[in-house]
């Protein structure tokens, strides 16, 4: 009876307490249309895409929603990458400090055309907001052990840049300082803890 009960409340937690966040103005695309893009993050299962644009900057705005962690669906898996590693090369993992939301994490890529690039990252779950997989996954099972949504959501800001990093650092800040908490803002109850 016990066993047939706690069957039911997760079951009940996994149809009812889908994850979301947000739209924030991004507006929804396929996968396809969203893995068009050279820049965006290779996320195969993700249940929607979301893209949208910092008008004063240029910057590429980015969400993926998983709405429920699943086997073979998950929000953090080996399979997922922030970036596609056909087309980008990493020269440099840092990470940058956004009012609010705690630091995340900033790759600088170039392209096989030496295009360069900056794209700042980090994930969202109920209750947690982090750049770290490790913690992201911690959390996650956390929730499902407290009845909670397991689901989660990747936000990524990507800037184009030419010259000078610390100038293109410098615009990323302003970008995420502007844009990352209304990105990251959760639908469901409670704040995410961000570190």
């Amino acid at each position: 009876l016990l066993l047939a009960l706690t069957l039911k409340l997760v079951q009940d937690q996994y149809t009812e307490t889908a994850f979301d966040l947000d739209r924030a103005g991004l507006n929804s695309v396929s996968r396809e249309q969203a893995q068009g893009l050279d820049w965006t993050p290779r996320l195969e299962t993700a249940d929607e895409f979301r893209l949208g644009q910092d008008a004063a900057s240029g910057a590429q705005l980015f969400q993926a929603i998983y709405r429920h962690n699943e086997a073979g669906r998950e929000l953090v898996s080996w399979a997922n990458r922030v970036y596609d590693i056909d087309q980008w090369s990493l020269k440099e993992q840092t990470t940058q400090t956004v009012d609010g939301l705690g630091a995340v994490t900033v790759l600088d890529l170039t392209s096989l055309r030496n295009r360069q690039r900056l794209v700042a990252y980090w994930y969202v779950v109920p209750n947690r907001i982090s750049s770290s997989q490790a913690r992201i996954k911690l959390q996650q099972a956390v929730n499902t052990l407290l009845l909670q949504p397991s689901g989660g959501g990747l936000v990524a800001v990507s800037l184009d840049y030419r010259g000078n990093t610390e100038t293109a650092h410098a615009l990323l800040q302003q970008v995420l300082d502007n844009n990352a908490r209304r990105l990251s803002g959760p639908l469901q109850p409670g704040q995410p803890t961000s570190e």
